[in-house]
């Protein structure tokens, strides 16, 4: 009977472990792609460089097995990408680049 209950509580614990969610991974690395097209590492650097940064540190705590702060990080980079994306679509209306592709 105590077998049981440890197993019930070993099954609960594991089932309540941060999980692995590639969906925060893509969505940072397509905002970044998206925001590099429009050129934004020239016209919104900050941005994009803090963007990149979050990135880099949300991969390293992914490959350590840390997903709630990879977590955070990809949700932190993305914000930030589509920042750059947005302000480079701005700077480039204002100053008449013509097409953003």
């Amino acid at each position: 009977m105590v077998k049981i209950f440890y197993l019930i509580v070993f099954v609960f614990c594991i089932s309540c472990a941060s999980t692995i969610s590639f969906k925060e991974y893509a969505f940072a690395e397509a905002a970044l792609e998206a925001s590099a097209r429009v050129d934004a590492q020239r016209l919104s650097p900050h941005s994009y460089v803090k963007a990149q940064s979050y990135f880099r540190q949300g991969r390293v705590e992914f490959n350590n097995a840390n997903y709630d702060t990879a977590r955070s990080y990809f949700t932190q980079a993305q914000k930030l990408a589509e920042t750059a994306e947005v302000r480079s679509y701005i700077k480039r209306s204002q100053s008449g680049g013509g097409t953003l592709y």
